[in-house]
């Protein structure tokens, strides 16, 4: 059994890049939504939604991103066998607050959507 690794996740905004990232969490992707009909139930399609938290690690030496100002960026993650995945659109819908992991570090969850992701 061949472990997948990531080399770098990659937030670009308007031109502008962060990489103080520790974690990334897709949501469940919902497929089908079930329809309650006269004769029973049925399912119907649809519109995809990529939903993600991101697990920010602030900064001790510089100021913290502004996450407020997050809209139609794009996610990078970068395999260290070469694969990536992309995701377009990406805009802020949460921002967490100050969590102090074990290691004494200050990290903070940011929830996002977006409107397209590529293998």
């Amino acid at each position: 059994m061949s472990e997948e690794f990531v080399g770098e996740v990659l937030l670009e905004i308007n031109g502008e890049t962060i990489d103080d990232f520790t974690q990334v969490d897709e949501d469940d992707e919902e497929l089908h939504a079930r329809v309650k009909k006269m004769t029973g139930t049925g399912y119907r399609g649809v519109t995809a939604e990529f939903g993600l938290k991101i697990t920010y690690l602030v900064p001790l030496n510089k100021p913290e991103y502004n996450f407020s100002e997050l809209k139609g960026g794009q996610l990078t993650i970068d395999h260290l066998d070469g694969r990536r995945i992309k995701w377009f659109g990406v805009t802020i819908l949460t921002r967490g607050g100050i969590k102090y992991d074990k290691d004494g570090d200050k990290v903070r969850e940011i929830t996002v959507m977006a409107t397209r992701r590529e293998d």
